[in-house]
């Protein structure tokens, strides 16, 4: 069975380049939204594996949205989170696990990293 990756960046060739990198890996099918919004409709809608959104974005950050996926999404309330962007000021362990977040990816990412990442969280 596939796992399931909801990938939320709000840039159009940043999400491209990951779901590219996702297609890479056996038995994983990555769904990319630019946006809170189309993220909530869709862990609404269908149970992901794994989350994996960019920290700092047009409609706030991150961490807002894991608070509605948490309230919001029963499919996907236990769901792991985990955060990217390039600075890492927000990476620190207690700051990850007080906001719902498992771990983060630091941008641009690496093939190598989200392969981990889908291996360890999903």
């Amino acid at each position: 069975m596939d796992k399931k990756i909801l990938v939320v960046d709000d840039s159009k060739v940043e999400g491209i380049y990951i779901k590219f990198l996702l297609d890479k890996l056996d038995k994983v099918d990555a769904t990319v939204c630019p946006g809170f919004e189309e993220a909530l409709e869709l862990a609404e809608k269908d149970k992901y594996d794994l989350i994996i959104a960019d920290y700092y974005t047009i409609d706030g950050t991150s961490d807002m949205l894991v608070e509605d996926i948490r309230e919001k999404c029963e499919k996907n309330a236990e769901t792991p989170v985990v955060a990217m962007g390039r600075d890492i000021d927000f990476a620190e362990e207690d700051f990850l696990k007080n906001n719902g977040f498992i771990n983060y990816i630091e941008k641009p990412v690496k093939f190598n990293m989200l392969k981990a990442v889908v291996a360890l969280y999903s």
